[in-house]
């Protein structure tokens, strides 16, 4: 409800509109707009920063609410409701034969449609877990592929003891949409 471009509680029971933030101490309108920052999180009723701080480094402002099993960490997948035998079980077939992320060997899951097929040739997947896969895949929670990459650098100069970070977002076409150096 904070970004949606109504003023409609689309969950009446816990959800928020302009009416809430305006009686806040400090008042303010929703946002009815994406996200511009990670941070706008925090105006969200309900976020705190000991919550923030937990999730940020596995949420993003950025796409189409999707999920990509192919770069996906175990922690995201999980939150999607995958139960254990299955995270292990894609992680695993992303790994390939070494056993070792980022190598040459490496598996992908092709396309949304195939997950539970491609799985299937290297794993038994009982009917639950063809369920579990398909269900996510049909309602829109898992992909393939992202049109939105993060890169973090982190440089140490020998002449001094600083630090330097960098963290940027960019898109498929190499457009720089978020850049912060810290």
């Amino acid at each position: 409800d904070f970004r949606d471009k109504d003023s409609s509680l689309s969950i009446p029971s816990g959800s928020a509109e302009d009416a809430y933030y305006a009686n806040l101490k400090n008042p303010y309108n929703c946002k009815d707009a994406d996200y511009e920052l990670m941070e706008g999180l925090l105006l969200v009723k309900g976020m705190n920063q000991i919550f923030f701080d937990e999730i940020k480094k596995f949420a993003t402002i950025y796409g189409e609410g999707k999920v990509n099993i192919n770069t996906a960490s175990w922690q995201v997948l999980s939150a999607l409701g995958i139960d254990d035998a299955i995270l292990d079980m894609i992680i695993a077939y992303r790994r390939g034969e070494d056993d070792i992320e980022r190598t040459i060997d490496d598996n992908i899951f092709n396309l949304p449609g195939s997950i539970t097929a491609q799985l299937s040739q290297y794993y038994s997947l009982s009917p639950d877990e063809v369920a579990c896969l398909s269900n996510l895949v049909s309602a829109g929670h898992l992909g393939t592929n992202s049109g939105y990459f993060k890169i973090e650098v982190q440089a140490e100069l020998d002449y001094c003891s600083r630090v330097m970070r960098l963290e940027s977002v960019i898109d498929r076409n190499g457009k720089i949409l978020y850049w912060q150096e810290i």
